[in-house]
């Protein structure tokens, strides 16, 4: 499994749209390759009605990674089922803090 991290802003005609000017979008993907992972997540953000600005990082993880910090160990776990989940960090006007 990976995780991808990408900043993105929504797309005019999104519904997003109206509410944030931007997102930190962590992805939670089962893929056999990081490139696999990089399309599979790529899609599934553009599909939500989101522009892609750029990849923050891709790392791979295992259950053990989360062994001595449980955060993101509940999204790990629900992709092990779904085999990818999307967790939307956003703001609105601006940029991140």
């Amino acid at each position: 499994m990976y995780v991808v991290r990408y900043e993105a802003r929504p797309l005019p005609l999104s519904d997003n749209f109206v509410s944030y000017s931007g997102a930190l979008v962590n992805v939670w993907v089962t893929a056999s390759t990081e490139q696999q992972a990089l399309a599979t997540a790529a899609q599934e953000v553009q599909e939500g009605g989101w522009c892609i600005e750029s990849l923050e990082a891709v790392f791979p993880v295992t259950r053990e990674d989360y062994s001595t910090d449980a955060a993101g160990l509940e999204h790990f776990e629900q992709a092990l089922v779904d085999d990818i989940v999307l967790v939307f960090h956003t703001w609105q006007e601006g940029k991140r803090q």
